[in-house]
């Protein structure tokens, strides 16, 4: 799964970013519990695949948060 991560699309990572940006807006430092819930309700591959990429950029995406 992480080497199918590596090669994801430019849209993919953007619609992550987008993803992960949101669940820090709306569930703060429930992030990550809520994108791994919507993860697991999800039978799409790609949307699986969406939600694994914004579970990844979150740490980055709190630091630049708390800048």
């Amino acid at each position: 799964m992480a080497l199918l991560d590596y090669f994801a699309s430019v849209a993919t990572r953007r619609m992550a970013r987008e993803e992960a940006v949101n669940a820090i807006r709306v569930k703060g430092a429930g992030a990550e519990q809520a994108l791994r819930d919507r993860m697991a309700r999800t039978d799409s591959k790609a949307r699986r695949q969406v939600y694994r990429l914004a579970i990844r950029a979150l740490p980055a995406l709190t630091e630049r948060e708390k800048l």
